[in-house]
């Protein structure tokens, strides 16, 4: 029998699991030589109920008194199921605090990993155990830590990767940091492009700690083509080389993404709209690690950024919705937060002011806000822990009403109408009993599953098909979005795309390239965003790029106010990006 190496097995093992490919009468045997690196847990049993754990990136270079941030992804294989996956380390040097955000995680996901030193970590290369334990199965990972004392720079560069239509062009932020006081200008080169493509950067050099933007202008001859390029770093006698992306496509055929801005935190949740009631839309976004609330404004050349509020604890702002949630005609947002308060927060139209709807047990992880029960009363909504809550404005205060449980934590709510019935209904994406329809009626609510997706992370309502039928699509931690319709008498479930290999996060409806077809867009755990097209028989599937590390906040809007619908992925590495249709 072949001999397989355990890292290609993992490989193999994900790869059966992911085409439910049956195993029976076949076993691979490893020998002595091929056990797994000290620090990690040798590949599952394919078909036994398990996790797996991913931590990036495997090193960073911080100072004594710095702080590092690592990504630990947790997901669940064959099954498994935990509302309590508890993370920790091992091996830190002394002097270095480690916290994860969020620990334990109710559900598979990521938490981000920080190790800030107190200024007395001892320079050298540190290894560091990153563990995870849930159901009595844990598993482990080792990362590096380089603490160093020397005067030093970093650098990055986001997105890695770009598309653009021949003729256009798009953007990267190259970001430098300085270390113990590095303060030499740092050149910036770009090698490895055709002719026909040209680079700048918005100032070049840099003085540490500084972002440069780097724009990539092609032309309408530029052969479509996948070109990599090197960005080189280099102050006094220091170098530091970046690999970036382009993916040139023909004329009209590609999207471009631009960086708006960044939170200076990993962000977990975008939304778009006019919640100043001045008719003007404009982007908010929810962080993870601070739990603040940013909003994003087009000036007509550039954006703006301002911090609005968010939660009181610093915890999490999961997610969040808008509209006229006390029934006034007044829009306002309302932010779902794991510190178990659903925030409501007005513009008082010379300054933001926010206040307390519920602080009740459990984490609010959604809020939306409409016409839940169809009386022509709006409601605000919000699923907290494993259940699903209705609140309404009575002129003074808010009055709490139950909707109903569900197996797992009700991770997405959404309003509309996936029967085609004329009757409101809310829907909602659960961690471990899939989606659930509730519905008023007779003076009370019936909540009941329709989909047992498994781990669904949020769920949205429309006519994705472009046909006019709106139907429930399920954005799923399998990295599928799975379409479920009614047909009268009973829900009907359909994956539209293959697994794409890693979370997807969100499902909304919009005609994105402008030529009048609806179509379905996602964003990923991967950094990724994707379009799902339905052509009147089968779904294709396209991948628009992305930012580095999880794109979990996600929407669709006039961000511009142009009258041009663009996308926004808010990105786990601080950074809000901007889809366009070129």
């Amino acid at each position: 029998m072949t001999m397989i190496p355990w890292r290609h097995f993992r490989f193999l093992a994900a790869v059966l699991t992911a085409t439910a490919f049956p195993i029976s009468g076949c076993q691979v045997m490893t020998s002595a030589e091929e056990d797994p690196p000290p620090g990690e847990e040798p590949p599952p049993v394919p078909g036994t109920p398990d996790f797996s754990l991913t931590v990036d990136p495997a090193s960073q270079t911080v100072t004594p008194s710095g702080a590092a941030q690592f990504n630990a992804d947790i997901q669940f294989l064959n099954g498994f199921e935990s509302t309590s996956i508890t993370l920790s380390t091992s091996g830190e040097p002394a002097g270095v605090t480690v916290d994860f955000d969020p620990n334990p995680l109710p559900h598979q996901g990521r938490s981000v990993l920080t190790l800030t030193g107190d200024g007395s970590v001892a320079p050298g290369l540190h290894t560091v155990t990153v563990s995870a334990l849930s159901e009595g199965i844990s598993k482990s990972q080792d990362v590096a830590l380089d603490v160093t004392a020397a005067a030093s720079f970093t650098a990055s560069i986001s997105p890695g990767a770009q598309n653009v239509g021949a003729g256009g062009a798009v953007t990267y932020d190259v970001t430098v940091t300085g270390l113990n006081g590095f303060s030499d200008p740092v050149t910036l080169v770009v090698t490895g492009l055709p002719a026909d493509v040209t680079a700048s950067f918005s100032s070049n050099p840099v003085t540490p700690t500084a972002t440069s933007t780097l724009t990539l202008t092609t032309q309408p001859s530029t052969s479509p083509n996948t070109y990599d390029f090197t960005v080189t770093a280099t102050g006094g006698s220091i170098e530091r080389t970046l690999q970036g992306a382009l993916d040139v496509n023909p004329p009209g055929s590609a999207w471009g993404i631009n960086t708006a801005g960044s939170t200076g935190a990993s962000n977990n949740c975008v939304i778009v709209g006019p919640a100043r009631n001045d008719g003007v839309a404009r982007v908010y976004v929810g962080t993870v690690t601070t739990g603040e609330i940013f909003e994003f404004t087009w000036g007509g050349s550039s954006w703006t950024s301002l911090n609005i509020g968010g939660s009181n604890s610093g915890e999490e702002v999961h997610n969040m919705g808008m509209g006229a949630g006390r029934g006034d005609g007044v829009i306002r947002i309302y932010a779902g937060s794991v510190d178990g308060e659903l925030y409501e927060l007005s513009w008082s139209g010379s300054a933001w002011t926010q206040t307390t709807i519920d602080a009740t047990s459990g984490p609010v992880f959604h809020a939306v806000v409409g016409d839940g029960r169809g009386d022509g009363v709006t409601r605000v909504y919000a699923g907290r822990g494993g259940s699903v809550w209705e609140y309404l404005w009575n002129g003074s205060g808010w009055d709490a009403t139950e909707v109903g449980s569900v197996s797992g934590v009700a991770h997405g709510l959404r309003l509309g109408d996936g029967r085609g019935d004329g009757q409101p209904h809310i829907y909602v994406a659960t961690t471990q009993g899939g989606v659930y329809e509730a519905t008023f009626s007779g003076g009370s609510w019936s909540i009941a599953q329709i989909a047992s997706t498994q781990d669904t992370r949020n769920v949205n309502v429309g006519a994705g098909r472009g046909d006019g039928v709106n139907r429930v699509y399920a954005a799923r931690a399998a990295g599928v979005i799975t379409e479920i319709s009614w047909n009268g008498s009973s829900w009907t479930t359909m994956d539209i795309n293959q697994p794409v290999g890693d979370v997807l996060v969100h499902a909304y409806f919009t005609d994105g390239r402008g030529d009048g077809v609806t179509r379905v867009y996602s964003s990923g755990a991967d950094g990724n965003s994707y379009e799902f097209t339905w052509d009147g028989s089968s779904w294709s599937q396209y991948t628009l790029g992305g930012g580095q590390n999880y794109m979990y906040g996600f929407d669709v809007g006039f961000g511009r106010n142009d009258g041009v619908m663009r996308l926004y992925g808010a990105s786990f590495n601080n950074q809000l990006y901007e889809y366009s249709w070129q």
